[in-house]
C-alpha cells in the first residue's frame, strides 16, 4: 500500500510495479481456508480522502517506512481513485501516486462500489496495459462509523488497518483484533504502527 520517493522514481516505480506482479502472481496460486470476500458494497466517494494506517503485515516494499504512513484517495471524473501513499523514512518523506479501479466483476453505480474491490497500479501509465501492472484492494471491513478499515487481498499475504485518524481507542482495537481473528489472520503476522 504504502512506499515511494519521488528522488528515486525510476528505481521505486520498477520496485513498486515488481512488488504489484509479485502480489498479483502469489493471489492467482494460493488459496486461503479463511478467505474472506471483500464488503457487499463501499460508498465509494466516502471512502475518499486521508486514512493513517494502524497496523500491517511488514513487506519489503515498506520496509524503509518509520512511521507516518497513510494514504489518501480521490475520486476522478473517470470513475478511477487516485491513490497518493506515503510515510517517513530516515531520510525524509516518501510517497507513490498511484490509480485504482474497480476490478472485473465489481461495479460503480451511484456512488456505491459492489462488491467493496479494486485494482490498484502504481506502475507508469504507459505499463498499465499489462495485467501485472494491477494488484488486488479488498475492503473487508469497515466499522459502522466509517473511521477503521481493514484492506487486504485474496492471497491475505498483504494487510492495512487504516483509520480516518493516526491513533484509534483500544476499544477500537479490540474490535479491529476480534475482525483480523475471524478473517484468520494471527496476531504474529502483523504490527501496529507507531503513529
Amino acid at each position: 500500500m504504502l512506499v515511494g520517493s519521488s528522488k528515486r522514481s525510476i528505481p521505486i516505480k520498477l520496485a513498486f510495479a515488481l512488488a504489484w506482479a509479485t502480489l498479483i502472481c502469489g493471489c492467482a496460486v494460493e488459496q486461503r481456508e479463511h478467505a474472506q470476500a471483500a464488503l457487499p458494497a463501499v460508498d465509494l466517494p466516502n471512502y475518499m480522502g486521508e486514512w493513517h494506517q494502524i497496523a500491517h503485515i511488514p513487506n519489503w516494499f515498506q520496509a524503509s517506512c518509520v512511521s507516518g504512513a497513510k494514504a489518501t484517495y480521490r475520486l476522478l471524473r473517470s470513475g478511477e481513485v487516485e491513490v497518493r501513499n506515503e510515510c517517513q523514512t530516515k531520510s525524509g518523506l516518501d510517497s507513490v501516486v498511484g490509480v485504482a479501479r474497480p476490478r472485473a466483476g465489481a461495479t460503480l453505480q451511484s456512488g456505491q462500489l459492489r462488491p467493496a474491490t479494486l485494482e490498484v497500479a502504481f506502475a507508469p501509465s504507459w505499463i498499465r496495459w499489462a495485467p501485472l501492472a494491477w494488484a488486488n484492494y479488498d475492503v473487508v471491513y469497515l466499522s459502522t462509523d466509517t473511521r477503521v478499515a481493514i484492506v487486504t487481498e485474496p492471497s491475505r499475504r498483504y494487510l492495512w488497518v487504516l483509520s480516518r485518524t493516526s491513533t484509534i481507542s483500544d476499544d477500537e482495537w479490540m474490535q479491529v483484533e476480534r475482525r483480523l481473528k475471524q478473517l484468520g489472520f494471527r496476531s504474529d503476522q502483523w504490527v501496529k504502527d507507531s503513529g
